[in-house]
């Protein structure tokens, strides 16, 4: 009995030796699993991330539309001869203009990670425009009694005028999450643009009940203005290459480029172009970017 109870323990012993050995093994296995797959998951948004990470260049091209308004003022004159004296008052009209037109333009900028999937950075941008429209907007009246050689005359003051945004560009911070090669961002910044504006002021003065033909006055007049503001938008830009090179994004702006400062032509009549509100525009563009070396 002493002898069996000897070989039954030491074969207890065995086995339990093997048993605790093989969980010490399995132990240590399933530590080394449970830390490589953390590492790996540590480790999957920084490479993603790394895809993103550097400066790039592209280009873009999309639509756009505006509003502006546009005040013209004929200042008031008095005219002798040569057919009949007259005196006109003077008046404003409001023409306003919804440019719209294709835009293309280049960008480039730089990108990095400011936490584990969130991406920021910052993009410049030059858009050349096609953005233009055209209006025709008048006013006229009655020249005051005793103010015209046949009693009274009538007038009528008609502005035909073309409103352009030849070109503007952006300086604009980006920040946003990253998710499977998708980067949505919002975007803000600084806008600039230069509008041009040209036509022609036709006044005319028919005196009633005179044998007078009427009068009538032409003046033509053109500007440019320099104009500045801010540009807010989203947009989403998408991974294309399998290296992180070559990308596409799909955006979206809307571009407040502030008062127009307006100005002055002489002439007669003698024309003030002013504008009484602010220069906006929105646009939507496609693009590509190419990540050059970190």
């Amino acid at each position: 009995m002493l002898g069996i109870h000897i070989v039954t323990g030491e074969a207890n012993d065995a086995w339990g030796g093997g048993q605790m050995h093989r969980a010490k093994l399995a132990l240590l296995a399933g530590t080394a699993l449970c830390l490589a797959a953390g590492s790996a998951q540590a480790q999957a948004p920084r490479a993603s991330i790394d895809l993103w990470y550097g400066w790039y260049v592209g280009g873009n091209a999309g639509y756009s539309w505006g509003h502006v308004d546009v005040t013209t003022t004929a200042l008031g004159f008095q005219q002798f001869g040569p057919t009949f004296d007259f005196l006109f008052p003077g008046g404003s009209n409001v023409s306003s203009l919804k440019p719209v037109g294709a835009i293309g333009g280049v960008q480039g900028g730089f990108v990095d990670w400011i936490r584990p999937g969130w991406l920021a950075g910052f993009e410049a941008d030059f858009q050349w425009s096609g953005e233009k429209d055209s209006k025709r907007s008048a006013f006229g009246g009655i020249v005051p009694p005793n103010f015209c050689t046949s009693g009274f005359c009538t007038f009528l003051n008609a502005t035909d005028i073309t409103a352009r945004l030849s070109y503007f560009g952006t300086v604009r911070g980006r920040v946003g999450p990253e998710f499977r090669g998708l980067w949505f961002y919002a975007t803000a910044g600084v806008a600039w643009g230069k509008v041009d504006f040209e036509g022609v002021n036709t006044l005319t003065i028919t005196p009633v009940g005179f044998p007078g033909a009427p009068q009538v006055f032409s003046t033509a007049f053109r500007f440019s203005e320099w104009l500045i503001g801010y540009a807010a938008g989203v947009g989403v830009e998408g991974l294309i290459s399998a290296d992180g090179r070559l990308r596409w994004k799909l955006e979206y702006l809307h571009i407040d480029l502030g008062p127009i400062v307006g100005g002055s032509f002489g002439g007669t009549p003698f024309l003030d172009v002013r504008g009484n509100s602010h220069v906006i525009d929105d646009i939507v563009r496609v693009g590509l970017n190419y990540r050059l070396l970190p």
